[in-house]
């Protein structure tokens, strides 16, 4: 069973109680549900145990479950996303975007500040954001199976770096220090800075083992 400080991998669908699904870790069944997502990541998802932002229910669960082992847990809405709420529909500079290096588009799914929200409207230079979860305010069931636990702060900090840039080479770490070496070819990833910054926060907060990182970066002509 899965212990507060653990890193794993897994697969999961999420639905609402009436059976609709609203996200998945499987390609196919999101191309199905027509929710198919070009900028994410599909096979499975790194869940970091002691990240404060999961659903409660889900936790609980991944708790509980046995590795390998498929599992559904129907998780009440106080539990889940909690009710919906309107001070969470707010209005945001571009300029913040261009900071970021985000291009929004009505309907897209953007991540700011570690919140996570949908662009709504674009007028003024202005950006409408609705950061309450598709979800909220409704029950939700979870199907899942944990399928890898990772242990120790290099394997972790090598499976957040491929989690979130895909970096698959280029990382190692000495004690408590860190060398992240980041090609080119990374660098022109869709929303590049926005990850890696997402990508550091999280070795930082959820590596207690790790102090420094040396953050490198490769130019070429």
């Amino acid at each position: 069973m899965a212990e507060n400080d653990d890193f794993l991998k897994v697969q999961f669908s999420v639905s609402d109680e009436f059976g609709k699904l609203i996200e998945t870790t499987d390609e196919a069944d999101a191309r199905k549900a027509g929710i198919y997502n070009e900028h994410a990541r599909y096979g499975y998802s790194l869940v970091m145990m002691a990240d404060e932002r999961m659903v409660r229910g889900f936790r609980q669960a991944l708790l509980s479950a046995k590795d390998g082992e498929e599992a559904t847990a129907r998780i009440a809405r106080a539990d889940a996303f909690g009710e919906r709420r309107e001070d969470l529909v707010v209005l945001i500079p571009m300029k913040k975007f261009e900071a970021a290096e985000i291009s929004p588009q009505v309907g897209m799914v953007v991540d700011l500040d570690g919140s996570r929200g949908r662009v709504q409207a674009i007028s003024g230079g202005r950006v409408r954001v609705d950061m309450n979860h598709e979800l909220a305010g409704k029950d939700v069931i979870y199907k899942f199976k944990i399928i890898e636990r990772i242990k120790g702060a290099m394997m972790k900090l090598n499976a957040l770096m491929e989690e979130q840039l895909n970096l698959k080479n280029g990382v190692m770490m000495d004690s408590d220090f860190a060398t992240v070496s980041v090609p080119p070819e990374t660098m022109k990833q869709e929303n590049y800075l926005q990850w890696k910054y997402a990508a550091i926060a999280a070795a930082m907060q959820y590596i207690p083992e790790l102090k420094k990182i040396d953050w490198k970066e490769e130019f070429v002509r």
